[in-house]
């Protein structure tokens, strides 16, 4: 019962603080997943306003606000080293990235931390199921499916908010190519010489539906969604 009285709590101090709208629309807000809490503010002093009014909402109802947890990032342009937020009698750090429902998130809003931190979970994956990818008992279509299925969700992991420059699209191509030629391995050429796929080759047989096709087409369905 613990877990969903804090829950109740917390969804009640959230509705009574975050009023109707969004950041384009007022200069805070308030997102919240179970107990991963996120306030987003224009201004500091805003963001200062709603931090007082949450923690004597919370030492109401018996809470307190956990400092050690609890981090605060200025989002501009380029990465600044800025001193620690004080509010009252707390004082939160200060810090340069952070990680948010499992999303790496920093200063000057690139996606590179996160995609790096997304391409090492698809090579975890890729060898938790390593044992399956390297039998014979599965054939090529049982293997890809493996892929798109298991591998390829845990590296675009969030990708609909993914901005991605050209070697952005080149590191995950070359990520999904690896794979891709474990699982269709080498052909012989016209001189009986066992190579590996050439690039086209391997797009020629995942019918040009690469895994940067996939992020743009999650992307546009996310678009669709919000719309």
């Amino acid at each position: 019962m613990s877990s969903i009285l804090f829950y109740s709590a917390l969804e009640t101090i959230t509705r009574k603080l975050n009023t109707t709208g969004h950041i384009g629309t007022k200069s805070t807000q308030i997102l919240a997943y179970a107990n991963d809490v996120a306030i987003l503010s224009r201004y500091k002093n805003a963001l200062k306003f709603v931090l007082d009014n949450k923690g004597s909402e919370v030492r109401e109802r018996g809470l307190i606000v956990n400092e050690n947890k609890t981090k605060y990032m200025d989002v501009t342009g380029t990465a600044v080293n800025g001193n620690h937020l004080k509010c009252g009698k707390y004082e939160f750090e200060t810090v340069k990235k952070l990680s948010y429902l499992g999303s790496q998130l920093n200063q000057t809003n690139s996606a590179n931390c996160e995609l790096q931190a997304r391409i090492i979970s698809g090579n975890r994956c890729y060898c938790s199921c390593g044992a399956l990818m390297e039998s014979r008992a599965l054939n090529r279509s049982l293997k890809l499916k493996i892929y798109t299925t298991s591998i390829r969700p845990a590296a675009t992991y969030g990708c609909e908010a993914w901005t991605l420059t050209s070697r952005n699209e080149q590191q995950l191509r070359t990520f999904e190519r690896k794979i891709l030629r474990k699982i269709f391995g080498s052909v012989q050429d016209e001189n009986g010489i066992w190579r590996i796929r050439k690039n086209h080759e391997l797009n020629k047989l995942i019918g040009n539906a690469d895994i940067v096709r996939f992020i743009k087409s999650r992307r546009m369905a996310w678009l669709g969604h919000v719309m």
